[in-house]
């Protein structure tokens, strides 16, 4: 085992990177502070079979997916919400991205039937990805308020994958533009699959780029599975993410910030044991210069509770997040993936 499991809830505290074991003690709500998160919820599909390539995803498929399942992934899901919100001080998280969902009244589902977020909305566009699972943003829209969404097509040689989705919102007259992405996997090999990943993070930067040449200043978030880690060519040189934070806030090219790349606690995915870091949370210069929104430091972490890992032959937690599947073994988890989180404020 890569990492000793006593090592998954006692890690140093970096700049930028905190503990998820931090209970905050402040009951009062914060009325300048959210909580932005991200998750790969692993195949949430409805159990209706649609044109796209989800028959395995049916009653009668190969998963067995029913209503039933579907309303406990539901159960599991909310579970985690809370209490990745609860860790914070939080009753849900202010702003949350999601993938491998495949419609959008799955997120309106989740937030306004089964964690009772009455006023939170979705914003979520159907991709040409043959699977059918999609990016969505769910967000209190009696916080904020949706200014403008867009869908930016990832436009590969051969096949589709997911759309980038760009949100748009205003807080007390400040505008935050967030961008949830799920870039095309590993499928065939690291090395043979990656074009298709630069291809992603070239639409990602030019669509950034544009609005950085509006507003230098511009309150960027980006959050997805990328499908790489940190120092991969699409992420570092495409994206031009560093995990190093004296370069980003000097930068005067539009480099960025990734949280993840800095991070001293585990990875969000475990692959052939090994963590890997395949989640991120970028942002843009404009969120570390303490105006307007403004990321809290010591709030980025990976979120993980006991409950949320497989347990060996001896009831004993392991490193593997406690999933749906294995296979097309059903085990009724949460998800393959671990969500992350960070804060952010905004300075009056």
């Amino acid at each position: 085992m890569r990492l000793r499991l006593t090592l998954l809830f006692a890690l140093p505290l970096v700049f930028f990177a905190c503990s998820t074991t931090r209970q905050s003690t402040a009951s009062a709500p914060k009325t300048n502070k959210f909580l932005v998160a991200w998750w790969n919820v692993e195949n949430l599909f409805d159990a209706i079979d649609d044109p796209t390539q989800d028959d395995d995803f049916t009653p009668s498929g190969k998963y067995k997916w029913t209503e039933e399942r579907l309303d406990y992934k539901f159960k599991q899901l909310s579970t985690v919400i809370r209490d990745l919100a609860k860790s914070r001080g939080y009753a849900l998280p202010d702003v949350m991205g999601f993938c491998e969902v495949e419609h959008r009244w799955l997120l309106d589902t989740l937030f306004q039937k089964h964690l009772g977020g009455k006023t939170y909305r979705a914003v979520y566009y159907e991709s040409l990805d043959p699977r059918g699972i999609d990016v969505g943003i769910v967000y209190d829209s009696a916080k904020f308020q949706l200014l403008d969404s867009r869908k930016h097509a990832v436009k590969l040689e051969e096949g589709a994958t997911r759309d980038i989705i760009e949100a748009k919102f205003s807080h007390k007259g400040n505008a935050l533009y967030v961008f949830v992405n799920h870039w095309p996997s590993r499928r065939g090999g690291e090395e043979a699959s990656e074009p298709r990943r630069i291809v992603a993070a070239r639409t990602l930067r030019a669509r950034l780029d544009e609005i950085l040449s509006q507003d230098s200043t511009a309150d960027v978030i980006m959050l997805g599975d990328l499908n790489d880690e940190p120092s991969n060519r699409s992420v570092s040189e495409i994206l031009r993410a560093t995990g190093d934070l004296s370069a980003a806030t000097a930068s005067s090219d539009g480099a960025l910030y990734n949280f993840i790349a800095s991070y001293q606690g585990i990875g969000t995915y475990h692959y052939q044991n090994h963590w890997e870091r395949i989640d991120h949370a970028i942002v843009s210069k404009g969120l570390l210069d303490n105006k307007s929104f403004t990321v809290v430091p010591n709030s980025f972490a990976v979120f993980h509770q006991t409950y949320m890992f497989e347990k060996d032959r001896d009831g004993k937690p392991t490193e593997k997040p406690f999933r749906t599947y294995a296979g097309a073994r059903y085990l009724g988890g949460y998800a393959d993936h671990l969500p992350i989180l960070l804060e952010i404020q905004l300075v009056q």
